[in-house]
């Protein structure tokens, strides 16, 4: 529930169904990974909180930093989001 609410509220998004791919540790963190078809048009999601929003490939998300259009520059991935990324894009979660 806290993701569906987290969704509607930053992206004004009500995905369909939501699976659960991995949880993973790091320091402090626990990360809750999900994954969800996109059920509507890209062009229907509204930042509504956030610095940023882009569809990037896989590839993109491997190198560990994405462009940012709206702040002109590349942004890096959280701490731990490389590493989750890998394990999900490479099929090992």
């Amino acid at each position: 529930q806290a993701l569906r609410r987290e969704l509607l509220e930053e992206i004004s998004w009500r995905p369909p169904a939501l699976e659960m791919v991995m949880v993973h540790h790091i320091h402090r963190r626990t990360a809750h990974v999900f994954r969800a078809e996109l059920s509507v048009p890209l062009e229907q999601l509204q930042l509504i909180e956030g610095q940023d929003m882009a569809l990037v490939s896989a590839e993109d998300l491997l190198v560990g930093s994405i462009w940012s259009s709206r702040l002109s520059c590349h942004r890096p991935l959280a701490d731990g989001l490389l590493d989750v990324m890998q394990q999900v894009l490479t099929g090992l979660a």
